[in-house]
């Protein structure tokens, strides 16, 4: 079979705000085997601001010759999974993925002429709204305001832990309600000084990564009292290479005993998903 020569067509991404937005205009390879994203890149920091301001819908528009709704959900999709992964911005990456319960997406297409038009509604579902997220950042920049911003690696490290831990305590009402998310923020964390697991760790991973510390989120089962929990911890990089740190447990038997651990150390109790 003859294969058709590559055209090119146009996305046009647009984040729905509750202001008047730019629509900027992003370019898509259409080839006779798929749909492949030329500049994934900026499709994908668009996607990221539109989340970090917490927009309700987030709407993308593109072009192609020939239906194929599943390649344009997949594509959809993927760019999402990969606008939350791990980046340089605090409150990026974990810091959202760990604080977003999913999204619905639609999709529809409608010909016109020789080519049909594609719209992809994306409708996320955030744990914390645009006003709580102001605030966060003004309690992070608060206290980043008593924090010793030049002193070596392991004192940054050793003063976000202690300062998580000595400003929370763990919310055990809200641990045997699953299905609410409140105390699962750094929202929750700053304003009300409870959170669960979740809640310590993107508090933690907030601060550390303002200081300039290497981190992610990992979550997984923790064996706490000889039971086995679900858990958030974090993975920070450190000059020493790869240390574990669990905030939430540390606090609650008010020790160090989760705190900057190897990853054999770490196992003796904790098991990351895979």
């Amino acid at each position: 079979m003859k294969k058709r020569p590559a055209v090119t067509v146009v996305l046009l991404l647009c984040i729905v705000l509750m202001v008047p937005a730019a629509y900027p205009v992003f370019k898509m390879t259409r080839q006779y085997d798929g749909i492949y994203i030329a500049n994934r890149e900026a499709v994908m920091e668009a996607i990221r601001k539109g989340l970090k301001n917490r927009s309700e819908k987030l709407v993308l528009h593109f072009t192609a010759y020939t239906k194929d709704m599943e390649a344009a959900q997949t594509q959809t999709e993927e760019l999402f999974r990969q606008a939350l992964s791990e980046s340089e911005d605090p409150a990026g990456g974990d810091y959202i993925r760990y604080q977003l319960g999913g999204y619905e997406l639609h999709g529809n297409a409608q010909r016109r002429f020789l080519t049909w038009h594609y719209t992809m509604e994306v409708s996320p579902a955030y744990y914390t709204s645009r006003e709580e997220e102001a605030y966060v950042d003004a309690e992070v920049e608060r206290l980043l305001a008593q924090s010793p911003r030049e002193a070596s690696q392991e004192v940054r490290i050793r003063w976000v832990h202690d300062l998580v831990t000595g400003m929370l305590s763990y919310d055990r009402v809200h641990k045997n309600r699953p299905q609410s998310h409140g105390k699962t923020t750094a929202y929750a964390a700053l304003r009300y000084h409870q959170a669960v697991c979740q809640g310590y760790a993107v508090l933690t991973y907030r601060l550390l990564k303002e200081l300039g510390i290497g981190c992610r989120i990992v979550t997984g089962e923790a064996v706490v009292e000889g039971k086995a929990e679900r858990h958030a911890w974090l993975m920070v990089t450190t000059e020493e290479g790869a240390r574990y740190l669990d905030p939430t447990l540390d606090d609650v038997f008010e020790c160090d005993e989760w705190y900057l651990k190897t990853a054999e150390e770490f196992s003796r109790d904790h098991e990351p998903e895979e």
